[in-house]
């Protein structure tokens, strides 16, 4: 499927689940790499409703591509962009890069300002509260796997310690991540 391809069949998606969510539906947008117009042959396809009430994520295949439709509500947005923790460095960097196909597009800049707003002190609060998960039982893992003699795990102990220490990182520097992984 091309780049193309992919950003009219999330235009017909968007289109479709939004008149089945009529008044709930605040603003249903594009993020990842269909967004950033990196997508490739191999590309999912990522959407996100922002919503009234809560709606159940969607996932499924059309044709051979992977289609993941999450939701959240805007109540419970608004509150992690207010409240850093664990969660704040995935979505502010998510509402930064929404592309907006269906409802209010000044949201996802009205989420990005609230998350830019908040004071650096709840960012150190937050990372002091997660410091300990996020850094030393994560990185306990990999000791754990040695002294277990479990070296074909080490691999992904030290993938989820990185992932980890990249949260932490961004709690740390009161920033946001731009991609999921990165």
């Amino acid at each position: 499927m091309t780049h193309e391809e992919r950003y009219n069949l999330a235009l017909e998606i968007s289109g479709r689940l939004s008149r089945e969510m009529k008044d709930n539906l605040i603003c249903f947008c594009l993020y990842g790499s269909t967004s950033r117009g990196t997508d490739t042959h191999w590309s999912d396809l990522e959407m996100l409703m922002i919503t009234r009430e809560e709606v159940p994520k969607k996932a499924f295949l059309e044709g051979l591509v992977p289609i993941t439709t999450n939701s959240i509500t805007e109540k419970k947005l608004c509150g992690i962009l207010e409240e850093p923790g664990v969660e704040w460095p995935f979505y502010a960097g998510l509402v930064k890069n929404l592309v907006v196909l269906e409802g209010d597009a000044s949201k996802p800049e009205q989420y990005y300002d609230l998350a830019r707003r908040v004071c650096e002190e709840k960012f150190r609060r937050a990372l002091k509260e997660n410091l300990s998960e996020l850094v030393f039982e994560s990185s306990g893992r990999i000791f754990s796997c040695i002294a277990r003699k479990r070296y074909e795990d080490i691999y992904c102990a030290v993938i989820e310690t990185l992932l980890e220490m990249k949260t932490a990182l961004c709690l740390l520097n009161c920033t946001y991540v731009n991609h999921d992984y990165f």
